[in-house]
């Protein structure tokens, strides 16, 4: 229950809740926070504050104050890679401690959030973040909430926990096999190797082999055997399209490697092929890649250098949200390709 106290009256009692400031083009947040005690020089600040007023709390069992109910529930739905700041005006932001890629469960969200009295706003998942990104917002919307709803939040956070987490990327080491006999002539500079090492550089990812191969399936073949001694992923580029002169699949397949999905509904980059060698990726990818800067490989590849096992299923569910708009300046991630 709150108590409603003039603020001339309310010299050395403890605020309820935070009370917030806003100078237009200066400031907005929190000038006194919950539990401040007023002092005499607080009582000209609360009238420019347009405050006449203050409310001090008496909370019965069944009540819990904003604060405490956001930092419970926060603490409770957070996995490993994240850290929560402290509660203010009854919200406690999430950020990840490292980079990674993030990953959220949905349903989770939207149960907590069917409550009713919580809000739970989270980024989207399957996302590469960096370090100190926010990642998701907690907040009671009542000031003071009721304990048999804080439990049912935290019910649902256990039975999903964790509800939001961030995996590490756990591969290191690449390889790059450039097929083409255009390129593998000289009659045709490569652009895939220095557009691929910026890619995986971002993750942390070194190239440990890098190999220029003519259209002849047992020679790729061969390299992808031989490179994948001393790699964690292996990353063909060229010849993935329905062209007879193109053997890049066909090659991935005689090396053992078991296709999980050749054709991607991720535009651009339908021509991707994913596929398992010994547990390790194979991953073949179409000319798209050096035209676009961002294509389904760019979906794909933090969540398989985060060591996720993605399946033919998965792959189908990118269809949803796998349009590009081929923006003229991209913002990806930050932007609904590859969002399920």
């Amino acid at each position: 229950m709150m108590k409603k106290v003039r603020i001339e009256e309310a010299v050395g009692l403890p605020l309820a809740h935070d009370l917030t400031q806003i100078i237009p083009g200066k400031f907005k947040g929190p000038r006194f926070r919950v539990g401040h005690v007023i002092s005499p020089k607080d009582i000209e600040i609360l009238r420019d504050m347009g405050r006449e007023h203050i409310y001090v709390i008496e909370l019965s069992e069944d009540e819990v104050h904003e604060n405490e109910a956001s930092l419970s529930l926060a603490q409770a739905i957070i996995g490993d890679g994240l850290r929560i700041s402290d509660p203010a005006e009854g919200k406690v932001s999430i950020f990840s401690e490292s980079a990674g890629l993030i990953k959220i469960n949905k349903k989770a969200v939207k149960e907590i959030n069917m409550l009713g009295d919580y809000v739970l706003s989270t980024v989207h998942g399957n996302v590469p973040v960096r370090d100190g990104q926010l990642i998701a917002s907690v907040k009671l919307i009542p000031l003071i909430g009721k304990r048999e709803v804080l439990h049912q939040a935290l019910e649902i956070a256990r039975k999903f926990k964790p509800v939001i987490s961030l995996k590490p990327y756990l591969l290191k080491r690449a390889s790059l096999i450039i097929t083409g006999k255009e390129i593998y002539e000289g009659r045709v500079k490569d652009a895939f190797e220095p557009r691929l090492r910026k890619k995986l550089l971002t993750f942390g990812v070194e190239v440990v082999n890098v190999g220029i191969f003519p259209d002849e399936p047992s020679r790729i073949a061969e390299a992808i055997i031989s490179f994948a001694k001393d790699s964690d992923i292996l990353i063909c580029t060229g010849g993935m399209s329905v062209d007879p002169e193109d053997t890049t699949p066909t090659a991935i397949k005689l090396s053992g490697a078991r296709i999980e999905r050749y054709g991607s509904p991720l535009l651009p980059g339908a021509m991707t092929l994913l596929a398992y060698l010994n547990e390790k990726p194979v991953v073949g990818v179409p000319a798209a890649a050096v035209y676009y800067k961002t294509t389904a490989l760019d979906v794909l590849l933090p969540r398989l250098l985060a060591g996720e096992r993605i399946s033919f299923e998965d792959i189908a569910e990118l269809g949803y949200g796998g349009l590009c708009w081929l923006c003229n300046t991209c913002h990806f991630p930050c932007c609904p390709f590859g969002r399920a």
